[in-house]
């Protein structure tokens, strides 16, 4: 069930464009019954984890500037 879930919210997000917090954090509340800061975290998790997997594609295909990347990515995580 939390598979089939997440399947419809990457759906979602893909064919939409609008941030996955935006369909994650209500459907881990209100699907899966989880706490609003569990699912936060857990949005927070997933969209990190994604980010990984994407950035090596992002970066052969010189769509995206390595230097501002670095700092920007950098400092949002220490204001966290």
């Amino acid at each position: 069930m939390n598979f089939f879930i997440g399947f419809l919210i990457a759906l979602a997000v893909g064919l939409t464009g609008i941030g996955g917090g935006s369909f994650t954090v209500p459907a881990l509340v209100l699907i899966v019954g989880l706490t609003a800061g569990e699912a936060v975290g857990t949005a927070f998790v997933f969209a990190g984890v994604l980010r990984l997997i994407a950035a090596p594609f992002y970066l052969v295909g010189k769509k995206t500037q390595l230097s501002s990347s670095c700092s920007e990515s950098c400092s949002q995580y220490l204001q966290a």
